[in-house]
């Protein structure tokens, strides 16, 4: 039997002399590299497909990993097994990982130069922020190796974007939407044009989403979607309570009622945080919606599957 004792051990043993990181193995099998971590400090177990494609990466067989047996010689009788040679798809995921390395260090020296030049032109202290947000992301999610860190670059793009001209100008899409469903019409103006934008890039990065993780094995939890579910319905009621809770404080307390004081003083040095409260809470109904959605569309998909693979048997003759 092998030295290594339990199935975690074997992992990063078999890992190690293949001169593979969790980061690596985790893309080959297009799982987490929390996973890998998981599974090497015995936390958690691998499925069975993914035990079968890690013997497949270690070239071992499946009884050496799981079982800790010593691999066997190989008799003259024994035809050999034809394997897959898994080295290039170990020196992809070097070129890829690589990639995001050079990506990230760009982003992060791109973000840095704009705004020193942004400081130096700029008298607004916070407008360098606002550039350097964006590029920080995505130096981020390249460096951090996160998988799909285009997706998550493009995304937070949009994000950055869309916080700044709420910001700036106010424009949301759900305000525009509404209006244009009621009954009462609305003005073909800027605003409005730039709001169905962003309302159609923001289902556009939806379905991307769905798209993108489509390979990925969901597990559909009712108790947990469902708390999820819960949780986005409420988000925007509870923030219209909390918004108009702070709005009577600081009337009715602060201001003592004298709407003139609270409109011209209070309420443009917290408008800021008004909204940025809506913009949080939009952007996390936005994330949870997403997130429920996912998974939700691949277990009615693999519901489909099975139904079509496994028909309900008919009923025997009487």
């Amino acid at each position: 039997m092998d030295k290594a004792t339990t199935l975690g051990e074997r992992i990063y043993k078999y890992r190690t002399a293949r001169g593979l990181s969790q980061l690596e193995l985790s893309e080959l099998l297009e799982v987490s590299r929390q996973s890998v971590s998981k599974w090497e400090t015995d936390v958690a177990v691998p499925e069975l497909s993914k035990l079968v494609k890690m013997a497949e990466v270690f070239e071992i067989s499946l009884d050496a990993l799981v079982l800790g047996k010593e691999e066997e010689k190989e008799e003259a009788v024994k035809e050999p097994e034809i394997k897959e040679d898994i080295t290039p798809k170990i020196e992809k995921v070097r070129e890829t990982s690589r990639m995001k390395t050079g990506f990230g260090f760009f982003f992060l020296g791109m973000g840095t130069l704009l705004s020193f030049l942004i400081l130096l032109l700029s008298a607004d202290i916070l407008a360098p922020l606002f550039i350097f947000i964006p590029f920080g992301l995505c130096a981020f999610f390249c460096l951090r190796q996160f998988r799909h860190a285009a997706l998550w670059c493009v995304e937070s793009w949009y994000v950055c974007i869309m916080a700044y001209f709420y910001y700036a100008t106010g424009i949301s899409w759900s305000p525009h939407i509404i209006s244009v469903l009621r009954p009462t019409g609305y003005e073909n103006t800027w605003s409005t044009i730039l709001s169905f934008v962003f309302f159609f890039m923001l289902v556009f990065f939806i379905c991307l989403t769905v798209f993108v993780y489509r390979k990925e094995k969901f597990e559909f939890s009712k108790k947990k979607h469902i708390i999820l579910a819960v949780i986005a319905a409420l988000a925007r009621p509870v923030k219209s309570v909390v918004v108009n809770l702070l709005l009577g404080f600081w009337l009715y307390v602060i201001a003592n009622g004298d709407e003139h004081y609270f409109m011209t003083v209070i309420y443009i040095n917290f408008r800021i945080l008004i909204f940025g409260l809506n913009f949080l809470v939009d952007l996390a109904f936005i994330a949870l919606f997403t997130a429920c959605l996912i998974p939700t569309v691949y277990w009615i998909r693999d519901t489909i599957r099975k139904r079509k693979h496994n028909p309900p048997k008919a009923e025997s003759d009487r």
